[in-house]
């Protein structure tokens, strides 16, 4: 995976995501349809599933995150607010924890030759940034415990979220457990650091936010200020939005608009 770059072109990203999902529409003519609709992805025509999150992408806000290979596209996230998603309520094992209005991590698509090549990582860690940028006070996903279960997940499986920071808010069922990551605390969009990585004492004490930022250098990396500048020369010189930017943590581009 060689670049990272962001397009709210709904009618370029909409052939990448429809290559991606194929004839069958991924899994069995879903067309990521389930939390709007639910069993009716089942006995909907598999047409009508394409065309109904069709007229959604086009009406836009972007409801998920691709992540590509070059111009290829290996890999889909949804990525919504819960509410976008009233049918999880309708499952006792994913119903609403609290009335927070968090963000919803709510099904993964990955080519499977492009398994096990860190795509899914990348495109939880574009996740938390994007719905970090929505002011989301946090992000839930309701992945599969492989330790539980040796079922194949859509929704990813909780050893990854873990990973990138996701704790465990409740667990209904062993192998289901509902992840969130909290992106209000201080180095939330850092998903990959330890908790309470920027804490210090000062002064003899717990630091306050202050002093916990200038504690971290109150700097940029210099792969995060060459993607800045990158966006700066792309935009002056043609105008757009969807300049290239290398990023090791893989490509992704946000689907499909504002």
């Amino acid at each position: 995976m060689r670049r990272h770059d962001a397009s709210y072109d709904p009618t370029d990203l909409w052939h990448a995501f429809e290559c991606l999902f194929g004839e069958s529409g991924a899994v069995g003519g879903c067309w990521c349809m389930y939390g709007r609709i639910g069993r009716a992805i089942r006995t909907n025509p598999r047409e009508e599933n394409k065309t109904t999150f069709r007229e959604i992408v086009e009406r836009g806000p972007p409801p998920g995150l691709l992540a590509f290979d070059g111009d290829i596209a290996v890999g889909w996230c949804q990525l919504t607010p819960r509410d976008a998603l009233r049918r999880l309520d309708r499952t006792w094992r994913l119903k609403r924890v609290d009335e927070v209005s968090v963000w919803a991590l709510s099904c993964f698509l990955v080519r499977k030759v492009h398994h096990r090549r860190g795509v899914t990582s990348a495109l939880i860690a574009a996740a938390l940034s994007a719905a970090k940028r929505a002011t989301a006070p946090a992000l839930e996903a309701d992945p599969l415990d492989a330790d539980k279960t040796p079922s194949a997940s859509g929704t990813g499986y909780a050893s990854t979220l873990a990973r990138a920071g996701f704790k465990t808010v409740v667990r209904r069922a062993p192998p289901r457990p509902i992840m969130r990551h909290d992106l209000t605390a201080v180095g939330a969009c850092c998903p990959h650091q330890p908790d309470d990585w920027t804490a210090i004492v000062y002064r003899g004490k717990p630091a306050a936010d202050g002093p916990r930022y200038r504690a971290i250098g109150n700097s940029m990396a210099v792969p995060v200020v060459r993607w800045m500048l990158e966006r700066v020369a792309a935009v002056e010189g043609d105008g757009g939005f969807a300049a290239p930017a290398r990023n090791r943590n893989g490509p992704t581009r946000a689907m499909p608009r504002n």
